[in-house]
């Protein structure tokens, strides 16, 4: 089946007000919106309809960010909006953490119900954060600060308490603040942000195991992050292959067929491949025989040269069996993917005779 080419037709405009968030007009070239700017312009999405599939919602997110429809057209791997479709992925992927959107077993992603008084975790990590800027508090002092800030009522007090000390236990746990002696103090490595994320590198840099501290940043960045980065790695592979790429293109998205990327490359004999590629993250399952046989399917349709089936996980034994069948077919595993990407000095940087995790390419 022929992968339907991308329309730039915008949803019909909502009755709904919507958060402002920063034009193009408003916005110097290349620079990128914040995280914050971009959780808006997803929860001004849910103000149009109660649940979005998550690859529709990230079409919808994109064409409200500071891009012309030149640049949104362009799917270059390079190209601004690919950078924006990793960027909205990774913030869909935080709100579901935090608890702000539910995903389904179909991927529809919905703002989470709320009940009684509207305080989150992220309000009490932005509190407990502020608090220990530039203190040493113990535990009574932060939850009666963090109380303060809120100034909720009486029969809210219970529950201000209890979700501020199960934040407070996490930024311990993922190393953002310290405990010591009954007191708490922001880490004094702030090089990291306060993040999921941040607490992984920190781990990496800081004697982790390096094969986890990288499979579960690719994880916590989500699907578009991961599309984005295997473009990056197999460009570089080639490379260093001796290999002219003559384009690569990011076309994930809702009807992609289960074609994430596609690489045109030109050897040094003046032989033509083109590559199509297929990400997927994966933190507890194994990609299955009906995953591998349906990119087959896709490949020979499109008529690619050859396919690369790369994931965050492992690949079920039925499909090894399958993909050792086919001369034209390979698949990257998680720790083919570590070794790779290592060798390719994506994702990581090599410092002496080790390699550690390159921060910029996560924290961007």
């Amino acid at each position: 089946m022929p992968i339907k080419k991308k329309t730039n037709s915008k949803p019909a405009k909502s009755t709904a007000p919507e958060t402002p968030v920063p034009s193009a007009a408003g916005t110097k070239s290349g620079q990128i919106l914040k995280n914050a700017q971009i959780r808006e312009i997803v929860l001004n999405q849910f103000k149009k309809q109660p649940s979005w599939d998550r690859k529709r919602l990230i079409a919808e997110c994109l064409q409200a960010c500071p891009l012309s429809p030149s640049e949104i057209e362009n799917i270059s791997s390079s190209s601004l909006a690919v950078r924006y479709k990793g960027l909205i992925g990774s913030v869909l992927a935080e709100m579901i953490q935090n608890g702000d959107l539910t995903a389904d077993d179909d991927r529809k992603l919905s703002l989470a119900k709320e009940t009684g008084l509207i305080f989150k975790e992220q309000d009490a990590e932005e509190a407990i954060l502020a608090l220990l800027e530039h203190r040493v508090l113990n535990k009574p002092a932060i939850m009666d600060g963090v109380q303060r800030k809120t100034a909720p009522k009486p029969e809210e007090v219970p529950l201000i308490r209890s979700v501020t000390e199960t934040v407070l236990n996490r930024l311990v746990k993922n190393e953002s603040v310290e405990c010591k002696n009954g007191t708490y103090r922001l880490h004094e490595d702030s090089k990291f942000p306060t993040s999921e994320i941040g607490s992984i590198l920190y781990r990496a840099e800081h004697g982790g195991n390096l094969y986890n501290c990288f499979i579960q940043a690719l994880n916590l960045k989500g699907g578009e992050f991961f599309e984005f980065f295997a473009a990056k790695l197999i460009e570089k592979y080639f490379i260093l292959a001796r290999m002219h790429i003559d384009s690569s293109n990011i076309v994930g998205g809702s009807d992609d067929n289960g074609i994430d990327v596609i690489i045109e490359t030109t050897d040094w004999l003046g032989y033509r491949e083109k590559v199509f590629v297929q990400a997927k993250v994966k933190s507890s399952t194994a990609v299955t025989l009906k995953e591998v046989r349906e990119f087959y399917g896709a490949l020979c349709a499109e008529h690619g040269t050859r396919g690369i089936f790369i994931t965050t996980s492992t690949f079920h034994m039925d499909a090894t069996t399958m993909l050792s069948g086919i001369y034209n077919l390979i698949a990257i595993d998680n720790r083919k993917l570590f070794e790779m990407a290592k060798y390719c000095e994506v994702g990581f940087r090599r410092e002496g005779t080790s390699y550690v995790l390159d921060e910029q390419i996560f924290l961007e």
